[in-house]
């Protein structure tokens, strides 16, 4: 029996009502509540967990190793990810987070791996034996107008230095950022692009120096024009593997990395990774 309010309506007002409910149910966004408030829900990252020949692979935005997704020079990593991966019946998507949420998404299972990671960022993951590419010189850039250059960890104690949250650093780096966080010594710099946050807090003059690798700082720099605004100030050497990361919890996880060996042998055999190191102006090796 229909409830006492509509048996009364005319036929028309109620196919009308009828419709409209319809039309909302269907059309309108989904919706979560978040507090005591609602909010429109976000899309997520894609997931790998259904699909066991569905990858998807995560960076910050960290050129040209990582650069911004769907875009016509997505990356080093990317290109040869893409090259290994879909050559064998594979689909590789790439998303960028801030590295941080990267780790966590991975390390679920949720993504996965990771892109250009330090074996250090996640010694619990999957690694394969074959690096992806090396780091190189770790720089700090300051000012062209600076007058202070690097000298030890002495001479940090005169500047405020920026760093990115949760990135591989040498020990004694890492144990200056550990010993002063929470002072006004370090400022820490996170989200999907760490590193423009660094520039632009350099340039407001909120740091005196920030850290970051020379083939990812100059390329950025590069890219904003600002090579003689922003300068070296001085370096250590810290030439790291740059690996792809799998997730622990994927059951094929070895067979990834396993694959990975082997195909990266024969993008090196073939030419295929110098050239893609070229392109993008990364230090080839050819070990």
């Amino acid at each position: 029996m229909a409830p006492p309010i509509l048996k009364h309506l005319p036929i028309s007002l109620f196919v009308l009502i009828t419709l409209s409910i319809l039309i909302v149910l269907i059309y309108c966004p989904d919706w979560n509540r978040s507090g005591n408030g609602i909010e429109q829900s976000k899309a997520a990252p894609p997931t790998n967990t259904n699909d066991a020949h569905h990858l998807v692979f995560c960076s910050d935005v960290w050129a040209p190793f990582a650069g911004v997704a769907d875009s016509p020079t997505p990356g080093y990593c990317i290109e040869v990810i893409k090259a290994i991966y879909e050559n064998e019946g594979y689909s590789a998507n790439y998303i960028t987070l801030p590295w941080t949420r990267c780790i966590e998404d991975t390390r679920s299972g949720r993504l996965t791996a990771l892109l250009a990671a330090h074996k250090v960022d996640a010694p619990d993951f999957i690694f394969p034996t074959e690096q992806i590419a090396r780091t190189s010189d770790l720089v700090f850039y300051v000012r062209a107008d600076s007058d202070w250059n690097y000298d030890g960890l002495q001479s940090l104690k005169h500047i405020k230095l920026g760093y990115i949250q949760d990135y591989a650093y040498p020990s004694l780096i890492y144990d200056y950022i550990k010993a002063n966080t929470g002072s006004d010594q370090i400022l820490a710099s996170h989200g999907d692009e760490p590193l423009l946050r660094l520039i632009e807090a350099l340039q407001m003059k909120r740091i005196d120096a920030f850290i970051e690798f020379s083939v990812v700082g100059n390329h950025k720099l590069r890219q904003l024009e600002l090579e003689h605004a922003i300068i070296n100030g001085g370096a250590i050497s810290y030439p790291e593997g740059l690996y792809v990361a799998f997730s622990p919890a994927r059951p094929d996880a070895q067979q990834l990395a396993d694959l990975f060996d082997l195909k990266v042998k024969e993008l090196r055999k073939n030419g295929t990774l110098k050239a893609i190191s070229q392109k993008y102006e990364i230090p080839y090796s050819s070990n």
